[in-house]
C-alpha cells in the first residue's frame, strides 16, 4: 500500500486491488482499484475494471458492479468476459429475486 501511495500512476494501486480480491477483502479492492483508476497510468484499465466490478458484486454492490462491467467491456480485450459477468449478474438478482418471492 505504502508503495502504492509513492508511485506517480495508479498501476500498484490496481495490483493492490487485485490482492485484496483475491483475498476477499471487497472494501479493500474497490477503494484500491479505483484510487488505481483514478490517478491514471493503468496499463490495462479494462482489466482493472473487471476486478472492480467482481469486488462490486461480492461486495453486493450490483449497480456499480454492473458499471464497471459495462465500462470494461467498451475495451474489446475485456468484451467478452464483460458480457459473461453481465449476464452472471443478472441470473445471479434472479436467484435472489426467486428466494425472496417463495
Amino acid at each position: 500500500e505504502e508503495a502504492a501511495a509513492k508511485s506517480e500512476d495508479g498501476e500498484l494501486y490496481a495490483r493492490l486491488g487485485n490482492i485484496y480480491l483475491d483475498s476477499d477483502e471487497y472494501k479493500k479492492a474497490i477503494t484500491a482499484i479505483n484510487k488505481g483508476l483514478a490517478r491514471g497510468g493503468v496499463k490495462r484499465p479494462d482489466t482493472a475494471r473487471l476486478a472492480l466490478g467482481m469486488s462490486y458484486f461480492n461486495d453486493k454492490q450490483y449497480d456499480k458492479a454492473r458499471e464497471a462491467f459495462k465500462a470494461a467491456g467498451r475495451d474489446e480485450r475485456s468484451a467478452k468476459y464483460s458480457q459473461q459477468w453481465l449476464k452472471y449478474l443478472d441470473s445471479e438478482l434472479e436467484r435472489q429475486a426467486k428466494l425472496r418471492d417463495s
